[in-house]
């Protein structure tokens, strides 16, 4: 959200405002027109979440931006709502308005969801080949990573979790670390990655070497259990 900002028109089209950075993929994008900020400079500090205000009024000015200005109040913040000064009347939240509306996904959004599924799918396949005795969590996430950035063609950010090991496993969450594997452990893979700007989410539980022993298994029976009753 730091990164980018959309600006609706009445006339239905979009116009974004990203970080520089991100400047060629979002020409490249469906929006009428894209225009960047300053990310990054060895020249003068940068404030982080106000830099994008004083683009985002060039661009309003451009499209011709007045009268009552829809936000989302979840988002928007003080700087943006400064450097609007003088072009919007007043601003109005919209968020549940755009809550609903995110409920609904265009064939577009659809298809980008499930390679996002795909590329988690990936993920998930490196997990299961990487996950052996004697490497370290790390080294296993690096090589999910790796696949998933390689079906994804380009860097990919990824949230989640590979833990290994019963405590491990059983805790809340945690990021991977330099914790080894062992024969017999559960080891928790919890991918999400963003491709395109949209997320996938896939978590699936392994045994490093094997299939899982008893209490296990009488656990995934029970969580099965749970989620058919």
């Amino acid at each position: 959200p730091g990164s980018r900002r959309t600006l609706g028109t009445p006339d239905g089209t979009a116009h974004l405002v990203v970080v520089n950075t991100d400047l060629a993929a979002a020409e490249a994008s469906r929006a009428a027109s894209a225009a960047g900020h300053e990310g990054f400079s060895a020249e003068r500090p940068l404030h982080g979440w106000t830099e994008h205000a004083e683009t985002v009024a060039r661009v309003a000015r451009a499209v011709g931006l007045r009268g009552p200005v829809a936000v989302e109040r979840t988002s928007f913040g003080w700087a943006t709502a400064a450097a609007l000064e003088g072009l919007a009347e007043r601003f109005v939240p919209l968020d549940a308005e755009l809550s609903r509306a995110r409920m609904v996904k265009t064939p577009d959004e659809v298809a980008a969801l499930r390679r996002c599924a795909a590329v988690a799918d990936v993920g998930q396949v490196a997990a299961r080949e990487g996950a052996r005795a004697g490497r370290s969590e790390l080294e296993v996430f690096a090589e999910v990573r790796l696949a998933m950035e390689a079906a994804a063609g380009g860097r990919v950010c990824v949230t989640g979790e590979l833990s290994a090991g019963r405590e491990r496993a059983a805790a809340l969450f945690d990021w991977p670390r330099n914790h080894l594997l062992a024969a017999g452990d559960p080891v928790v893979v919890d991918l999400a990655p963003r491709v395109a700007g949209y997320w996938g989410d896939s978590c699936n539980t392994l045994v490093v070497g094997g299939e899982p022993d008893a209490a296990q298994a009488a656990v995934l029976r029970a969580a099965h259990a749970g989620l058919e009753t």
